[in-house]
């Protein structure tokens, strides 16, 4: 479902993940895999995202997913 990239950014560890196809899960679900994900490994994850919609990326805001849309928005809420 992911291309897993291990990163650092501004001197922490962190996993980032990139979807292979274009299609989005929906942010709930999103939310519940970046859960488990983080609770497995111990590192923050930050979605790459190529293109989303302002509903989905208030969406994103709302559940405090960290994420990058390429050239455009970069979200990295603190907590």
């Amino acid at each position: 479902m992911y291309s897993l990239y291990k990163g650092i950014l501004f001197d922490k560890e962190l996993l980032i993940l990139a979807p292979k196809n274009k299609e989005m899960f929906p942010p709930a679900q999103i939310k519940k895999q970046v859960d488990i994900i983080q609770k497995s490994i111990s590192l923050p994850v930050i979605f790459v995202i190529p293109g989303l919609e302002a509903y989905n990326r208030d969406s994103l805001i709302k559940y405090k997913i960290s994420f990058i849309v390429p050239g455009k928005q970069i979200y990295l809420p603190s907590g």
